[in-house]
């Protein structure tokens, strides 16, 4: 028999410009009744009670992602936060729970770049995901943006 290859570090990114100020998409990242309203992709909701946010190095954060589907899957999310610089860059850790083991927790961040007004999102994703896991994870965090332009749009 085998032995699985084993999963190497990877990184990835995806990147998006939002028609708002970079102080307000810094604090929809930050908020949790905000967080609330947009993080997940299309498809699925996040409702407030679980969201809970300790912006500061070190604070934890969780949210946890409901299908709006039939099923009502649910995917919970957990970190801990590196690195705070309001409101220019924003980084934690990123454990689904659903697939938590020792070797899970990626690091995210996120750098806030003014664009006159508008704000440009770039987001680095590195940890230890399996190959087939790195192109779904990089669309997923697609299309949560395109739920936080729509949030902001609102708001």
């Amino acid at each position: 028999m085998a032995d699985a290859s084993p999963v190497k570090q990877k990184e990835f990114g995806a990147t998006r410009i939002v028609d708002a100020p970079r102080e307000r998409v810094f604090e929809a990242w930050t908020d949790p009744d905000q967080l609330a309203e947009w993080w997940g992709p299309a498809g699925f909701s996040t409702p407030r009670s679980s969201v809970s946010i300790d912006a500061q190095p070190g604070g934890k954060w969780t949210a946890t992602m409901k299908s709006d589907g039939e099923d009502g899957t649910e995917v919970a999310f957990y970190g801990v936060y590196k690195e705070l610089e309001a409101p220019a860059v924003l980084s934690f850790t990123l454990v689904d729970e659903n697939h938590a083991d020792s070797d899970t927790a990626e690091l995210v961040k996120v750098v806030f770049n003014d664009k006159g007004g508008k704000t440009e999102i770039v987001l680095t994703q590195n940890g230890y995901l399996p190959d087939e896991h790195v192109e779904p994870s990089r669309q997923g965090w697609l299309s949560f943006f395109d739920c936080l332009a729509d949030h902001l749009a609102k708001s």
